[in-house]
């Protein structure tokens, strides 16, 4: 809700210094700077969450035409996403996924027989040499 301060001209007018004064008092009269608002308003909103943004991401990536992405490898990703990222952090917000988090997700999909922390594609090959990988 916007709230007048006071009038531009003429009769009731403030100076700066009363009108930057009065302005502080509404702020505070409103609730807008306490902690408890902070919390529940900035805090809170984070923007986009870790799944949100693979939607987007593998949904570009389905449509892009420079350079198409094969069909298989969009399943490797989409599996991926599925059964190891989502389910980890695709709850998190963008902004609060760091160097740590991703170790935690690398070492849980290392755990859970993909890859290895050396291997920098997370694959493993297979007894016939197929990639074993998301899927």
């Amino acid at each position: 809700m916007r709230e007048k301060i006071c009038p531009i001209s003429g009769p009731g007018k403030l100076s700066a210094s009363e009108r930057e004064r009065k302005a502080k008092e509404i702020i505070a009269a409103s609730g807008a700077d306490t902690v408890e608002y902070f919390n529940k308003v900035v805090r809170s909103n984070h923007g986009v969450t870790f799944r949100e943004q693979a939607i987007i991401w593998l949904n570009q990536m389905k449509h892009r035409k420079r350079r198409p992405v094969a069909p298989s490898t969009l399943a490797t990703w989409e599996s991926c996403l599925n059964n190891w990222l989502n389910p980890n952090i695709g709850d998190m917000p963008l902004d609060s996924i760091k160097n740590l988090v991703l170790k935690s997700i690398g070492t849980t999909m290392v755990a859970g027989g993909i890859g290895s922390l050396g291997d920098p594609g997370l694959h493993k090959r297979g007894e016939n040499g197929c990639r074993v990988g998301c899927r």
